[in-house]
């Protein structure tokens, strides 16, 4: 539940005891605060377009128009439960007294040659952010289809590795006891992605693991990026499955230290690359488009500029319901 964290800064005294109650009686049953920034981040992307804080609170919280108005006092526990969670990623901004955007359209019709993206990667204990742990990270800095910066480590897990992890990747448990530790490497890897775009090959599972070990460390993480999966679907139609390995074998890119993070790291930025060119001789010229296009229909065509993915309000509210 979010009590502890929401009800923190909240004084136990005075006037604002009652305020208090009402807060401990709102969160009762709330989602965790990385489901309620996927649930606002699904909302805005979806809309395209800066959203009430009424309407983001009912997506939310399922707190209908009705609830939030019985009194003044509980409106405004739900404002303060919907702006501390916005808050504490930067992937949101408040863009007038009672509005709110992605951070990221402040960039929509930045050119593509001018957006900077980070192809990342990265290796793990097992599959479950949390029980396990990530043991190597790595990522390739791109602007203008050239590579500009690198990172790449080792981490130290303070846990035995499965065998099956040792055989996968060739990580032993010497080289990452040898490693230093996510406290002394993952401030570094934040810093070094600041500002670009984040591009995976199913770079959800990535994302997973890194907003967990953010979150031990108290930092925010970004909860998208661009997944060269759904991006050879939309560009490489020959193909039926779309590992890394059969992609890059039909884009004839040679992949080598496969299960390593910086070797897959190079495996999907030259795979990105060329769908990024493929993406761009079909009219893909800006991060908004390439957004756009990444979110219509794989059998789309036709001119971008005239594109919509507008839904009906009542599509996500049945979705945020499930």
């Amino acid at each position: 539940m979010l009590f502890s964290y929401i009800c923190t800064p909240v004084p136990h005294k005075g006037s604002q005891r009652g305020k208090y109650a009402m807060v401990q009686e709102a969160v009762e049953g709330v989602p965790q605060r990385g489901t309620l920034l996927r649930r606002a981040h699904e909302l805005l992307e979806s809309l395209g377009r800066p959203t009430a804080e009424d309407l983001l609170i009912q997506h939310l919280f399922g707190a209908s128009e009705d609830t939030q108005n019985v009194t003044t006092g509980r409106n405004a526990v739900w404002t303060l439960l919907l702006r501390q969670v916005l808050n504490s990623s930067s992937l949101f901004e408040q863009t007038s007294e009672r509005e709110w955007s992605l951070s990221s359209w402040r960039s929509t019709h930045m050119p593509l040659e001018n957006v900077e993206f980070v192809v990342l990667d990265t290796e793990t204990t097992g599959l479950r952010p949390g029980p396990d742990r990530v043991i190597e990270v790595a990522g390739i800095r791109l602007r203008n289809g050239e590579v500009i910066d690198s990172f790449q480590s080792l981490v130290n897990p303070n846990r035995r590795l499965p065998s099956f992890i040792i055989q996968f990747t060739g990580i032993t448990q010497e080289m990452v006891s040898a490693a230093p530790g996510a406290a002394q490497v993952f401030p570094d890897f934040f810093n070094f992605i600041e500002g670009a775009i984040l591009v995976g090959h199913n770079v959800g599972f990535d994302i997973g693991f890194l907003s967990h070990e953010a979150h031990l460390l108290g930092q925010a993480f970004p909860i998208d990026g661009i997944d060269t999966i759904l991006f050879a679907r939309r560009y490489l139609p020959a193909l039926r499955r779309f590992k890394l390995d059969l992609v890059a074998n039909h884009l004839k890119i040679p992949a080598a230290n496969r299960h390593r993070a910086m070797g897959d790291a190079k495996v999907t930025a030259a795979i990105f690359l060329k769908l990024l060119a493929l993406a761009q001789q079909q009219g893909i010229q800006t991060l908004g488009n390439l957004r756009l296009r990444l979110q219509l229909p794989v059998a789309w065509s036709g001119d971008i500029t005239d594109a919509s993915v507008s839904r009906q309000l009542d599509q996500w509210r049945v979705d945020g319901a499930r």
